[in-house]
């Protein structure tokens, strides 16, 4: 099995789920004197993210690897969040059974934020931003042969990356007009499936 050999390589690829919630927006003017409000549609679609790693065995069911990943979604039916992290994690191998092994663990680092914005604004807002990482990892994993297991992976990320960042967004009741959303720290969860090859 893959994972107990000293040193490995995996590339993952799977669905992407992220909600991050809105704590500033800015409307269009509407209504009498400009004042009247419409509700942003600050919804997140599904979206996709790539993974690959390379870690090594330190221990007896322990593993340290290092990790690259990629997550794209829509958000607000009118613009896109991607999540570029660069993770340390750690994983705990539990054998089940031949072939079989469960695997638990967690990890930090570095989430890159970004957001493609399509509508101006005075000043421009922010679409890109940086800051702490951290995610908790399951995965079960199953030997193909002696230096390849397929792997089925969930993920939890959370990010404090995207505070002040902004989205274009559509709003309720008025499908043709957009909005500049700011969201705050969001949060993705991730189900991937992958190759893990013994080096």
């Amino acid at each position: 099995q893959a994972s107990e050999t000293t040193t490995y390589a995996s590339i993952e690829g799977g669905a992407r789920w992220a909600d991050p919630p809105v704590v500033r927006a800015s409307l269009p003017s509407r209504g009498i004197l400009g004042l009247g409000s419409c509700r942003p549609d600050t919804s997140t679609d599904t979206g996709w993210a790539v993974l690959g790693a390379i870690g090594t065995t330190v221990a007896k069911n322990f593993r340290l690897e290092g990790e690259i990943g990629y997550r794209s979604a829509g958000v607000g039916n009118k613009g896109d969040i991607t999540n570029t992290t660069l993770m340390l994690n750690g994983l705990f191998d539990i054998p089940v059974s031949e072939g079989l092994t469960l695997s638990i663990g967690a990890g930090a680092g570095i989430d890159w934020a970004a957001t493609d914005q399509k509508i101006g604004a005075t000043p421009k807002p922010s679409d890109s931003s940086s800051g702490f990482a951290f995610q908790g990892l399951a995965e079960a994993s199953y030997c193909l042969s002696d230096s390849v297991d397929v792997t089925v992976a969930y993920r939890y990320l959370d990010t404090s990356s995207a505070d002040s960042l902004y989205a274009d967004v559509r709003m309720y009741n008025a499908a043709s007009d957009t909005a500049i959303a700011r969201v705050d720290e969001s949060s993705t969860s991730t189900v991937t499936i992958g190759l893990r090859f013994a080096l």
